[in-house]
């Protein structure tokens, strides 16, 4: 299936979509679509356009719109607060929350963590971060693009954003953390919001457990043994993904 990304929402059935330079070589010269090709075009709020390819080419590629498609916003809303790792760690799980239909995306800095950002470096990140949502959104076919909040310290988050979530979950080797399954299977209702925060490699600080547990989030173990936190992101938001989403 061929699918590309335009965020102009005022497009309709009828209209003329134009690709930017970036789409349209991707559609063109790698998927190598032609003339009369129908494309799947997602605005990243919700609505995916249903095209045929007038005009293709690798610079402007013009689509013409036939008919849309409105998808609601999955239930619950879905937030994950992951440690920025260092490397290409936290570049590598963006596409997996994205796929998996997170509404939110928050880098979280640790006292444990090794990574400390410039402001031209966050910039740099984040736009990275975001191109690489989108093209997993255009890969998986969800068409609500996830919103990637700039880096903030674990404590900040804590004490601000944070603290909105109907239900606040945390990966955590505690031995008296309950599964995610068990969790929410108890539950007749599922819960407006989820967020899942996931610490560094080298775990959360004294300091910061505190913080953790005085703000009320719940312990959840994942697994058997202990997991990389790129891993445990992925375990913890496909293991609510199949309990509750929808």
């Amino acid at each position: 299936m061929l699918r590309a990304v335009y965020t102009d929402s005022r497009a309709s059935p009828g209209d003329t979509v134009v690709l930017d330079p970036a789409e349209s070589h991707h559609l063109v010269s790698v998927r190598r679509a032609r003339t009369d090709a129908i494309v799947t075009v997602l605005d990243g709020l919700g609505r995916s356009l249903h095209c045929r390819i007038s005009e293709p080419s690798p610079e402007r590629t013009l689509l013409r719109v036939e008919s849309e498609t409105r998808t609601e916003r999955p239930a619950p809303e879905l937030c994950i607060a992951h440690a920025l790792l260092k490397g290409k760690a936290t570049d590598s799980v963006i596409p997996d929350f994205a796929a998996l239909g997170v509404r939110s995306i928050q880098p979280v800095i640790c006292e444990h963590g090794e990574v400390r950002l410039d402001s031209a470096r966050v910039d740099s990140r984040m736009q990275k971060w975001r191109t690489a949502a989108r093209e997993a959104c255009k890969q998986s076919g969800n068409p609500w693009f996830p919103e990637i909040a700039a880096p903030l310290p674990l404590l900040d988050w804590l004490n601000g954003a944070g603290t909105r979530y109907t239900l606040r979950l945390v990966a955590a080797l505690d031995p008296e953390s309950r599964s995610i399954p068990s969790l929410l299977g108890a539950s007749s209702v599922p819960p407006l919001s989820i967020a899942v925060l996931v610490g560094p490699e080298g775990d959360f600080s004294a300091h910061e457990c505190v913080a953790i547990r005085k703000a009320e989030w719940t312990p959840v173990r994942l697994a058997p043994y202990t997991l990389r936190s790129e891993t445990a992101a992925r375990v913890a938001l496909a293991q609510i993904v199949a309990s509750v989403m929808r």
